[in-house]
Parts: structure tokens; sequence; C-alpha cells
């Protein structure tokens, strides 16, 4: 905008030196016109900009209150997991096989939107102990993505693990996660109006 209004004086200046009395007035009766419209425009521009950025703003809190709702869902899951009695070395192993699958599950919700994680494969998720390697197998053979695998491995350790009360709430909170992870990926697909868009 700055180039054209530039270019615009520039123009002025040389017609002012090289045109007939007439063709100038022609152009400075132009010039008046112009700035009678770019008056109400600029207003207008200005009014499109700032619902665009309100619109961005929202957006931007959706993102943010949904991601607390899939941090306190995983939460949940971790705490009412941790109901199980931990007196045997095989107790202890299915807590860590709950931690493993609620945390490879916040990693799969939000590997698509994070850079960092973007490239990041099994093989460094085996590596530290993450997933297994029989899992991985079936992570690669999934045909509804990461995500529900790992959703249905915690619904299954739920119904193995836990019992009346615990096992309601778990499923609850695993709903919740489900859902929650849904809204927040149709948030993150979510695009600005395509005029705004470059």
């Amino acid at each position: 905008m700055m180039f054209l209004s530039a270019l615009y004086l520039a123009v002025l200046r040389t017609a002012a030196r090289s045109l007939p009395k007439e063709d100038y007035m022609w152009l400075a009766s132009l010039t008046h016109d112009l700035t009678a419209v770019v008056g109400p425009l600029q207003k207008a521009v200005s009014m499109l900009l700032s619902f665009y950025a309100l619109d961005r703003i929202a957006w931007y809190w959706k993102v943010l209150m949904e991601g607390f709702v899939v941090q306190g869902r995983s939460h949940d899951l971790a705490m009412i997991g941790g109901v199980i009695k931990r007196d045997t070395e095989k107790a202890w192993h299915e807590c860590y096989r709950l931690y493993r699958y609620v945390t490879l599950n916040f990693f799969f919700a939000y590997q698509p939107y994070t850079p960092g994680l973007k490239f990041v494969g099994f093989r460094p998720l085996a590596k530290c102990g993450l997933v297994e390697l029989e899992e991985v197998q079936v992570l690669k053979a999934s045909h509804r993505g990461s995500l529900s695998v790992t959703e249905a491995w915690i619904a299954n350790w739920i119904a193995e693990n836990l019992q009346a009360e615990s096992r309601q709430q778990a499923f609850q909170a695993l709903r919740e996660l489900r859902n929650a992870c849904a809204v927040m990926q149709a948030l993150l697909e979510q695009r600005a109006p395509v005029s705004f868009e470059s």
C-alpha cells in the first residue's frame, strides 16, 4: 500500500510538469474523488481486520482450554489407575503399562501439530521405553491411527485392572479424553477465512 501511494505521488509530480493544464485538472479531480472513497474503505478494512483478529484470539483460547481438558483427563486416568494395589512386581508393571499408554495417547494427540514431534517415529519411543516392539507392529498396522489404538489399550487396561466405582470413573475420564482429543484436532485443523490466508 505504501509503495502504491509513493508511486502515485511520483506520477502526480511528473504529470504536473508534463501534462497540459486540462488533463492535469482532470487528474486532480480524480484524485479528489478517490480520497472520498478511501476514508470509508479504511474503516471497512479496519473493521474486517478487527473481526479477524478477535476470531483468531477466540480460536487460540479454545485451543488452550481444550488442551487443559486433554491434560486433565490424562491426569484423571493416571490418578484413578493408581488405586490398584502395587504389592507385587506384576502390579507395578501394570501401573507402568497404564502410564505408557496415557503418555503415548498424549503424545499422539499433539504429534501432528507440534513441529518438534512431527518426525519422531516409533523407534525413539521404543528406545525410551514408552512402547514395546510388539506394540509398534500393532501401531504400524492400524488403519484408524495411533491415537485410536492407545485409547483402546487404555480401555482394555481399565477393564482388566479396575473394579466398581473406579472402573466407572476411569471410563468416564477416557470418554472425556477421547472427546477432548477430537475437539482439539478439529480446532487445530480449522483455518482462518479464505480471504485472510496466504
